[in-house]
């Protein structure tokens, strides 16, 4: 069968697992920047076309999958312990708390067989490896333009990434390229079990010192609470600033394992002089990686940043215990805005934190946690258990204690601010299985900051709770109704008259997908929400929008489309909303104003390696003003 159509068409085997990281990149929005995860949707598109052998899979190996909890994974390790070798993939459904669908999502991805030589592994590897360029741009003026290639195999990867943005320059004169990046991986080759050259991602415990892969809060599976990647990742993605330029290791033992990493990357930046010594100085670290004009060009590559770390770990038996150190050295140094909520800020040149994050499971318990301090000796702690109680009941529990002094570099662990710092809560979340059609998932999140925070001027709390009802009546059919409610402090008022209050968000949801036959599905989704506070008016918003999909098995074309409206009081009664678009591209705009919009993205096998995809979007009534108009190729090979 052709490679393409494996590739792109694969659709029925893996469409449920991207919908469940599409559904976590909406949750997100309502609390952060989404960070891109096109990342984590080429691996898994990656690892479907070379499946994870379970019979040597480490548990950093099925971390990957979105899906799979830190106990199922620690279950099934366990199983295989005791039970040796798997002969066949469906021997999942043996493995305590795997119900049948999780064995459905991640049977696409795995396979069983020997283990086989060094030698033999490398040649296998470059004779039958994958790969792939994608060339993708806007049809516009001066439009965004992305090229990747990439090669991957079981042990060995390779890629190359180059971009602009819409409104850039591909070449910036004494700034080089807009964007390239590049790495080369080996991976699980007698005692190395990872080696990256080039650039790349690091995550360690619990996010507290460092975590640049994908990481989620609150979302409506509140089971999913644990930070859990392989340490060591290839960066191949597009943002332009977090992520590593150098080298790292992971060596593997039979007990321990021990990752370096040293690396020297320059990184955008706002910088000014001082006035009385003429020395310049970083105000703020940017993310945006736009440079479309002299003044965000001038940001672009302000400064330096070296970094090393080491990560030390043991396992026995169920426990697995790590001791980790990640270091900073800036080119120029960090001096924030005099602001009384800076007060504790990240000051000076260097940054170092040391930290120590393990996990244990016993029977239906899985607890896990991470304990840094930073060079000033500020602490920070995540403590979280999950627990089957029941097989109808999970639970879980998250609490966090991060002193208003504590700081941190590219950190991102499961707290209500982006960053860890000046917070303390407890969350806790339950999902109850109320029969074989209905599903209960909720949590509630209490949480206060000791200190000032940006647009806070004062010491302030927070509660938050969601609840969620999921009924799938038949397997055609899968509808879930969701409401959720925050509190949060907020500073209104101006000069003297300056006051802190207590401002409520609310949000309900009704949505629902029927696949009508086994190549046309439908969704549709009726969102409100309100925000207001005592002494103002409130805000309110909706958005209601219809899908329609049409993905014909071994078909070399297919596509889908959506209307919507929507309709809100202003940016502040925003309502995000995933949006589909050409393969591996991933967009949460926020919905405000009143007007509607409709597109549809279309996937054409050209032959039997290339592949194009179009959008074509515009937004109405009045149909004025440029059309969104998207194209991708792929030619995979």
């Amino acid at each position: 069968m052709r490679v393409l159509i494996l590739f792109l068409f694969g659709w029925q085997g893996l469409y449920a697992q991207e919908e469940e990281m599409i559904r976590v990149l909406e949750d997100q929005a309502g609390q952060e920047e989404v960070k891109e995860v096109e990342e984590d949707l080429q691996q898994l598109r990656s690892i479907s076309l070379m499946p994870v052998n379970l019979n040597t899979a480490a548990p950093e190996d099925l971390a990957v999958f979105p899906f799979l909890t830190a106990l199922q994974i620690e279950q099934f390790i366990q199983y295989r312990k005791f039970a040796g070798d798997l002969v066949d993939a469906r021997e999942l459904q043996a493995v305590p708390g795997w119900t049948a669908a999780t064995v459905r999502k991640i049977i696409p991805y795995v396979t069983v067989r020997e283990s086989v030589s060094l030698q033999s592994t490398l040649t296998e590897d470059l004779r039958k490896g994958k790969q792939q360029v994608l060339f993708r741009t806007a049809l516009s003026r001066n439009a965004g333009v992305l090229l990747r290639y990439q090669f991957s195999s079981p042990h060995l990867q390779f890629g190359m990434n180059t971009e602009k943005d819409a409104g850039e320059r591909f070449w910036q004169g004494s700034k080089g390229i807009s964007y390239l990046s590049a790495h080369i991986m080996l991976k699980n080759l007698g005692i190395i079990k990872t080696l990256i050259i080039g650039d790349f991602i690091l995550n360690i415990g619990q996010g507290l010192m460092v975590w640049q892969g994908r990481a989620v809060r609150k979302t409506a599976m509140p089971i999913m609470i644990k930070r859990q990647l392989p340490v060591l990742q290839p960066y191949r993605s597009n943002d332009e600033n977090r992520y590593f330029k150098g080298a790292a290791i992971q060596l593997s033992g039979r007990k321990t394992e021990y990752a370096f990493y040293a690396s020297l990357n320059r990184l955008d930046a706002n910088t000014k002089i001082d006035s009385m010594s003429n020395a310049a100085y970083v105000t703020s670290f940017l993310n945006t990686g736009y440079h479309r004009d002299a003044d965000e060009l001038a940001d672009k590559n302000a400064v330096a940043d070296f970094s090393a770390g080491a990560v030390s770990t043991y396992n026995y038996k169920r426990l697995r215990i790590g001791v980790s150190s990640v270091f900073h050295s800036f080119s120029l140094p960090v001096i924030r805005a005099q602001e009384a909520y800076n007060l504790f800020a990240m000051r000076g040149k260097n940054l170092l934190n040391t930290g120590l994050n393990y996990h244990y499971t016993v029977r239906n318990l899985h607890v896990f946690g991470e304990f840094a301090v930073d060079g000033e000796g500020d602490p920070a702690l995540v403590q979280g258990l999950m627990l089957a109680a029941d097989p109808k009941l999970d639970l879980s529990l998250a609490l966090r204690k991060v002193s208003r002094g504590y700081r941190s570099f590219f950190a991102n662990a499961f707290t209500e601010s982006s960053e860890p710092m000046n917070e303390e809560g407890v969350y806790t979340g339950l999902s109850l299985r109320l029969g074989s059609k209905l599903t209960l998932d909720a949590y509630a999140d209490h949480y206060r900051f000791p200190w000032l925070r940006y647009r806070v001027d004062a010491p302030s709390s927070g509660r938050d709770y969601m609840v969620q009802f999921s009924y799938k009546p038949e397997k055609r059919t899968a509808i879930y109704i969701r409401y959720r409610a925050e509190v949060k402090s907020q500073t209104s008022g101006s000069g003297m008259l300056k006051t802190v209050k207590e401002q409520s968000r609310y949000s309900a949801r009704f949505h629902l997908e029927h696949r009508i036959d086994p190549a046309w599905e439908w969704r549709f989704r009726l969102e409100f929400n309100g925000l207001g506070s005592r002494d103002e008016a409130p805000e309110t918003g909706f958005i209601m929008y219809s899908d329609l999909f049409w993905r014909p098995a071994l078909k070399p074309f297919s596509f889908n489309m959506r209307l919507m409206a929507c309709e809100t009081s202003s940016y502040e009664s925003r309502i995000y909303a995933y949006e589909n678009d050409v393969m591996f591209y991933n967009i949460v705009p926020a919905v405000y104003g009143k007007y509607g919009r409709a597109y549809v993205n279309i996937s054409m096998d050209i032959s039997a390696r290339l592949a194009m995809f179009i959008k074509i979007a515009k937004n109405f009534p009045n149909f004025r003003g440029e059309w969104l108009s998207r194209v991708q190729f792929i030619y995979s090979f």
